[in-house]
């Protein structure tokens, strides 16, 4: 999670409308709503909030105060489980102060706002039911998987095919022991 309090850069815009990735909030007074959007986010395509922007993506500015920023950090990593990565950025636009919480696609999804799961559909965060984060579970080990630290009660050393085992050495350039 970067923390740091960084800058738009010159070429990223504010979005006119909201979407599956784009989100207006007018202040950190809604953070429920935030928090419910940051976890739907890590768990689908990720996305941006933009807080200081009234729901037509109009720049009303938002009140930063010394502490903000860090107190609300804070409860991201307290409330979504597992916490997610998430870039805070803050810019003046027109006189007012934004703040952009840029959020990314999570590798560790199923993630969990106070033990609820969310997914974002349109500009609209669902709560995830089991079959859906059960089939999440799922993909996710699946991807972890190494298969060669797997082990088989059927194979043996026997089973292995020498010569499609040399043609394979050949073309890594490994020359094979004793196997047997």
């Amino acid at each position: 999670m970067d923390r740091r309090n960084t800058k738009l850069n010159k070429k990223e815009k504010i979005p006119k409308k909201e979407s599956e990735t784009v989100e207006f909030k007018e202040s950190f007074a809604t953070e429920k709503e935030i928090l419910e959007t940051i976890c739907a986010f890590s768990n689908t395509k990720g996305g941006a909030i933009y807080i200081g922007l009234d729901d037509k993506g109009n720049v009303k500015g938002t009140d930063i105060g010394k502490n903000t920023i860090e107190n609300f950090v804070s409860k991201i990593i307290k409330d979504i489980k597992p916490y997610p990565s998430v870039e805070i950025k803050e810019e003046n636009i027109e006189g007012k102060n934004i703040v952009v919480i840029i959020v990314k696609k999570s590798r560790v999804s199923p993630h969990f706002y106070k033990n609820i799961a969310y997914k974002r559909s349109g500009k609209t965060n669902i709560k995830m039911d089991p079959s859906e984060i059960e089939r999440m579970i799922i993909e996710k080990r699946q991807r972890n998987i190494r298969f060669e630290i797997l082990t088989s009660d059927y194979a043996t050393v026997e089973d292995i095919d020498i010569l499609t085992l040399n043609i394979y050495a050949k073309k890594i350039k490994k020359q094979i022991t004793d196997i047997r």
